[in-house]
């Protein structure tokens, strides 16, 4: 019963402006005012004819009034019920969209990762590392490597500036010798990266120590 006024005032929203029309909806006056074949012809249908094609007209225009109100609620919980669903779907589509944009991220080293690096690196000679990282897709892992680092006696900083050797796509090593192999081994043996090393000796790379360039992530 809550909800009979609110039909009741759909129904009326309909009806009233059929049933105040005039004869047969209006078409009397319509015909009287602009149409004289027609009125013509409708002067000539008999009072009880014509009373019985108003009466129709009126059961027509009473069930017509009840299916317009409910078509209107009808559509309406439907839309209702549509959105959580285009809301689900939205959610969703931005969730794809913000995967497509993490991949190219690279991961941060795990905690466990970091602690077998660090037992890795006690067994390499120690040295300076120079960690280059000049975007946001690499500063995480460029962070948790420094970290890695910080608890061995090598010292590592970060660089975070573009060089000529830092637009490279990959994890790069240099120079080229042979603790820079045993370095490769000790980071791809406790961590999920692969590490590159240039062709550079130290002698043609002319640096200090050795300096790991952390470029954009490989397509996979």
């Amino acid at each position: 019963m809550d909800t009979l006024p609110e039909y009741l005032s759909a129904f009326l929203r309909y009806w009233w402006p059929l049933v105040t029309a005039g004869g047969l909806f209006g078409l009397d006056a319509f015909a009287q005012r602009n149409w004289e074949w027609l009125r013509q012809r409708l002067d000539r249908i008999p009072p009880t004819t014509r009373r019985r094609l108003e009466f129709a007209a009126l059961i027509v225009a009473f069930f017509y009034s009840g299916f317009a109100a409910w078509s209107d609620e009808h559509a309406a919980r439907l839309a209702a019920e549509h959105k959580p669903l285009d809301l689900e779907k939205r959610v969703a589509e931005l969730s794809s969209e913000i995967a497509a944009l993490r991949s190219g991220y690279w991961p941060a080293l795990s905690k466990s990762e970091v602690i077998a690096l660090r037992a890795r690196l006690r067994e390499i000679s120690p040295d300076s590392l120079v960690v280059n990282c000049h975007f946001a897709e690499c500063a995480e892992l460029s962070k948790s490597v420094v970290v890695a680092f910080d608890g061995t006696p090598w010292r590592a900083t970060h660089e975070g500036v573009t060089t000529m050797d830092s637009l490279v796509s990959g994890i790069w090593l240099s120079p080229n010798d042979a603790a820079a192999q045993a370095l490769k081994l000790a980071i791809e043996g406790s961590t999920p990266l692969t590490v590159n090393i240039t062709r550079y000796d130290r002698k043609i790379s002319g640096i200090d120590g050795y300096r790991l360039v952390i470029g954009s992530k490989p397509l996979k």
